[in-house]
């Protein structure tokens, strides 16, 4: 609930809304809204008649449900362009999804936290969908917010670690490790660098590794499909012309790559692990 003071009004509009933005496209009651907030019936009653009338909420009748207004489109988009990076991302965005099979998200710092403004889903059959269009973080949680984080300046690094560690304590940022590391004097740069992100990049890093074989299986049906020329292309015509030598060269060449990729993961783990040790 929010507190008395001076920004008490704002405080009930803002809770307002973010529990309509969790309700997605579900929308939610007066009911709901009065249960989520812990706001008084009569006052959720006026700030949403308000906020009707400003287009930031609409009303379903057939559903006797609240929704977030498309007005808000308008402010995120605004938001969003703050940095004039989002423009450019799609792309690159695209393009990633498609070579990795894998969800890719676009996240901008705003305040302490990292809100995440895009999202592009692969091919990939199984999907991990950690974050939605929107969802906040507090910094150093997760390995795209780590790595926002590592790149901050000195003092805003301090200050997240010791002044946001309540947050982060629900994300599992407390753990044995990181207090290690702030007890034998690291600075707080390299406690980032070295222990947590470290730590965050292990799925992720194990993750894309093993999607390289998906790629290297699906590489005979792209470029064929889009007549690129490549050794998926030419695989196939040894395979038509009963070329056996260069068809058996070509596989070698595959497996050479999906084995070297697997032994990078493991190589790459041993470092970001300090768990795993080589015997």
């Amino acid at each position: 609930m929010a507190e008395k003071g001076e920004h008490q009004n704002v405080a009930r509009v803002a809770i307002v809304l973010d529990a309509l933005a969790m309700s997605k496209n579900h929308g939610m009651r007066l009911t709901d809204i009065v249960e989520a907030t812990g706001l008084g019936t009569s006052v959720v009653h006026r700030l949403l008649a308000g906020l009707a009338a400003h287009g930031f909420v609409e009303f379903d009748k057939a559903s006797n449900r609240y929704h977030v207004g498309l007005q808000m489109v308008r402010w995120a988009a605004s938001s969003t362009e703050r940095y004039g990076l989002a423009p450019f991302v799609g792309e690159s965005m695209e393009r990633l999804a498609q070579e990795t099979e894998d969800t890719v998200y676009f996240s901008l710092v705003s305040g302490l936290d990292a809100v995440c403004v895009d999202r592009r889903e692969g091919d990939y059959p199984i999907k991990t969908l950690t974050l939605n269009v929107g969802d906040r973080r507090p910094l150093g949680v997760g390995s795209g917010s780590m790595a926002l984080l590592a790149f901050q300046a000195e003092e805003i690094i301090a200050d997240v670690l010791e002044n946001d560690d309540e947050r982060r304590r629900e994300y599992g940022m407390d753990s044995d490790y990181i207090r290690t590391a702030m007890l034998k004097g690291l600075s707080k740069r390299k406690i980032i660098w070295r222990h947590a992100l470290r730590n965050a990049l292990i799925a992720p890093f194990t993750a894309i590794m093993l999607h390289v074989n998906w790629l290297i299986g699906g590489v005979v049906v792209v470029e064929v499909l889009f007549n690129y020329p490549g050794l998926g292309r030419l695989l196939l015509d040894a395979a038509l012309r009963n070329d056996i030598i260069l068809l058996e060269g070509g596989t070698l060449v595959l497996t050479f790559v999906a084995v070297s990729t697997q032994v990078i993961g493991d190589i790459g783990l041993y470092f970001m692990n300090p768990r795993i040790r080589f015997e």
